[in-house]
């Protein structure tokens, strides 16, 4: 059995929307990078959907898409059933244990539970929201056997981040 883990995500759900479209993030042009590179996938997993801005946008980009968001953080997803359409798949799932009874064309994560930096020096930072190196590979594991054969896992490359106003 798993430890309780310590969500840092709950008590900021209602004004995440606000700090990750202040010019921390630009939606459009990871979505349509995103987009390009699933458009020819069926069905796709986006892990941590949080409040559904990246979900949106690509749902609005490949409207035909079998979309499944997961988020550890039932207010997130609270927020994403606000901003996303009735029909869209929303769970409230931890990466290591989830059994969706599903397989997927692709799993992306858009900073959700891992991410890399580009620090503009010679190699690119791993970082993830699990504390825990053997957590890291099972949640891995786990996202493996929800892919097709063949299904490809995405990861967004980030810059560090700034001091934006």
């Amino acid at each position: 059995m798993l430890k309780e883990q310590v969500n840092q995500y709950t008590g900021i759900s209602e004004y995440y929307d606000l700090l990750m479209t202040a010019g921390y993030y630009d939606y459009e042009a990871q979505t349509d990078s995103i987009a390009h590179i699933l458009k020819s996938c069926n069905s796709v997993l986006e892990l941590g959907v949080g409040t559904g801005l990246v979900a949106e946008k690509l749902i609005e980009k490949l409207p035909e898409i079998d979309f499944v968001g997961i988020d550890f953080t039932e207010s997130m997803l609270i927020q994403a059933q606000k901003r996303l359409p009735k029909n869209i798949d929303l769970r409230h799932e931890n990466v290591l244990t989830m059994d969706l009874c599903k397989k997927f064309d692709a799993a992306f994560s858009n900073g959700g539970i891992w991410y890399f930096i580009d620090n503009h020096e010679k190699d690119y930072i791993f970082c993830s929201h699990l504390p825990k190196i053997q957590n890291i590979i099972n949640s891995f594991h786990n996202v493996a056997n929800h892919l097709n054969n063949q299904g490809s896992l995405i990861f967004s490359v980030q810059g560090v981040h700034q001091d934006y106003e």
